[in-house]
């Protein structure tokens, strides 16, 4: 078998790969005796036939195409194996002569295969000498303020409520029936029935609340509104809509104690011990968005030191990942792309450009991660390897002292 090896435009390579007949027809007599066995020729016993008999019955194209397949995978992983390919995508095979496995014929087989692989990748600067913003103790303090801005949240969210019939106010929860109308024509979008708000909270457009302040339930009112010029919806933006509201329920937050009662909820014996949990809580919380931060750091490093021309087929399979991830996190929000792209000041144009450019960040810190373990001598063996390599960096850039060495 004779393979050539061409490189091509960025980490595309060319094999060109010939068999000889003599290996084919091998092939062909292997693929013949595989499926002999199995054919029923009448006076003969299974296998036993005349070797013409049984390839017409079981075809002799199809023994070819067994053949070729076979000197396909054979070729394709003795190039891997010569070359030290790293192999990235899918290979596609082109056939350029086969053979017809037919007496006194040329029976050699050639064929190309056109792979992606892992492209050479340069690192220009010393990754050990990557500026992390260092972590001070005190970052990491937790205050009785901020437990205490926590049990707030906690006593909110398990509040109980009681109707009330004097007018909303600040603190009161108010839920409300209201319809948007352009002109006279309802907008979906400024429509909504027993919506809940929490007079104070401003969670809607500036102006709405004070439009309900001192609404009494079942009451209801007329009013028109002028949207900011900075709304992320543009076709909002500084425009004056008419709304009808109705309020269903005004009711008074009753806010629980914070007793015993309250913080066997949270499967806690003791006030103490609530404290203490979310002290530890808020700590943990402060670390992580540190290592969120180094871990931006580091990759921004990456992405100024590392050169590489970057996979295309990589970069696709990225894109299609965060394209998919990101559909799953809005549906499971129960919205769709198109309003969460509104959300974000976004439309589809920009968000399919972001997400590639996203997709090639990723991949070029993915490629300077593995580059890294290479050049540290490290087995990368599974992708999860790469975080810890992340993990490395960061340490070593963090730390007076030297790392282990990861293994």
């Amino acid at each position: 078998m004779e393979i050539k090896y061409t490189k091509l435009q960025g980490s595309q390579i060319k094999l060109a790969i010939e068999c000889a007949a003599s290996e084919m027809e091998k092939y062909f007599d292997e693929a013949l005796s595989a499926n002999a066995a199995s054919v029923n020729i009448a006076g003969f016993r299974p296998g036993k036939a005349p070797k013409a008999m049984i390839i017409e019955s079981i075809g002799r194209q199809k023994l070819a195409n067994v053949s070729m397949e076979q000197a396909v995978r054979v070729g394709y992983g003795e190039a891997v194996k010569k070359h030290e390919l790293k192999p990235i995508g899918s290979p596609s095979v082109s056939i350029l002569k086969q053979p017809s496995f037919l007496e006194k014929a040329d029976n050699s087989f050639s064929f190309t295969v056109d792979i992606g692989v892992l492209p050479d990748v340069k690192i220009t600067k010393d990754y050990k000498r990557i500026k992390i913003t260092p972590l001070k103790k005190e970052e990491l303090a937790v205050s009785d303020e901020e437990v205490e801005k926590v049990i707030d949240h906690l006593r909110r969210r398990n509040a109980g409520y009681n109707d009330i019939t004097h007018g909303a106010r600040e603190g009161d929860r108010v839920e409300i029936t209201f319809k948007g109308y352009d002109g006279r024509v309802p907008v979906e979008q400024l429509t909504s029935q027993n919506h809940p708000i929490i007079m104070g909270s401003n969670t809607l457009i500036p102006g709405f609340e004070d439009k309900i302040t001192g609404i009494k339930t079942s009451e209801e009112r007329k009013f028109k509104l002028k949207f900011p010029k900075e709304h992320f919806a543009p076709q909002f933006r500084g425009k004056e809509f008419r709304f009808e509201v109705k309020a269903d329920k005004v009711q008074e937050v009753v806010l629980p104690k914070i007793d015993e009662d309250f913080v066997k909820k949270f499967g806690l014996k003791s006030v103490e011990g609530l404290k203490k949990r979310l002290k530890a809580n808020i700590a943990e919380e402060k670390k992580e968005r540190y290592e969120t931060q180094a871990r931006d750091e580091v990759t921004k490093a990456l992405t100024q030191m590392t050169r590489v021309e970057l996979p295309a087929a990589l970069v696709t399979s990225e894109t299609e990942r965060l394209r998919r991830d990101i559909t799953e996190m809005v549906q499971k929000q129960g919205t769709t792309l198109e309003k969460y792209l509104e959300s974000i000041k976004s439309n589809k144009e920009k968000f399919e450009e972001d997400l590639t450019r996203q997709a090639g960040n990723n991949v070029l810190v993915g490629l300077a991660l593995r580059e890294i373990a290479k050049l540290e001598k490290i087995k990368l063996e599974k992708e999860e390897t790469l975080d810890k390599i992340m993990q490395w960096l960061i340490e070593i850039n963090t730390s007076k002292k030297q790392p282990k060495p990861l293994k």
